[in-house]
């Protein structure tokens, strides 16, 4: 599964809310450089958080050039070994650089980032080659692509070189009058000992200035486990 924050989640949002709050007292640049974001995902078989920020490098601002992307994450999760089911906990933490690119069409970018992910299994499970702390190589590139009639088609994937978890998420967003997205949501993941999928809805909303909050709910499955239904609430700050 792929990796996102807590440690603890609550003050790491309420720290990033606060940085965000002072950023929004400073006069309104023309292109944005920086976005925030953090987020957190429920359901009965796994929790997963995450807290980050992009701030585009020297000369370049977001969406087009270099960029600077640390990354906080906490996950749980489960999985079947036999007659036993495993629990999870992955929580981890990396640092990349990237390049972003885009035109009238959509756009697209890449990054690259060095980090360390520690997973805690109860009970142990010594086949689990992702078990413990190891150093990763977090590769992730997003897509999007405008369509017609104001709906647009987004990726995201990523895949965690060392741990061996990998996550992709396929979108088809729909413009609404008063800066309204909503669409499907298709999530496939997976890492050693296990492999799950999920699909659902999302609203994404403008709420004051350049501050947007996103709401998701579905169902998921993970292999050899029941389905069980799952939220998501997520904010981001674009300065």
């Amino acid at each position: 599964m792929t990796t996102r924050p807590t440690v603890r989640v609550g003050s790491i949002v309420a720290a990033l809310l606060l940085a965000a709050t002072a950023a929004t007292t400073r006069p309104a640049a023309a292109a944005p450089r920086s976005l925030l974001l953090a987020g957190s995902q429920w359901s009965a078989g796994g929790n997963s958080s995450y807290a980050g920020w992009i701030h585009a490098l020297r000369g370049d601002r977001l969406g087009r050039g270099w960029f600077l992307r640390p990354w906080l994450s906490y996950t749980t999760y489960r999985y079947r070994r036999g007659d036993t089911t495993i629990h999870a906990r992955a929580p981890g933490a990396s640092l990349g650089v990237g390049y972003a690119w885009s035109d009238a069409a959509g756009a697209r970018s890449l990054s690259l980032a060095p980090g360390y992910q520690d997973t805690r299994l109860r009970p142990d499970d010594p086949a689990n080659d992702a078990r413990g702390g190891r150093a990763l190589l977090l590769v992730q590139g997003q897509w999007r692509q405008r369509l017609a009639g104001r709906w647009s088609l987004r990726v995201i994937a990523n895949d965690a070189l060392g741990p061996g978890n990998y996550w992709g998420r396929l979108r088809a967003a729909r413009r609404l009058p008063g800066g309204l997205s909503v669409g499907p949501s298709v999530v496939r993941q997976g890492g050693p000992g296990y492999r799950a999928w999920q699909g659902g809805v999302f609203v994404r909303w403008p709420v004051v200035r350049r501050w947007h909050v996103e709401l998701e709910g579905g169902y998921q499955k993970y292999a050899g486990l029941a389905g069980e239904g799952y939220a998501g609430l997520s904010v981001d700050l674009a300065y």
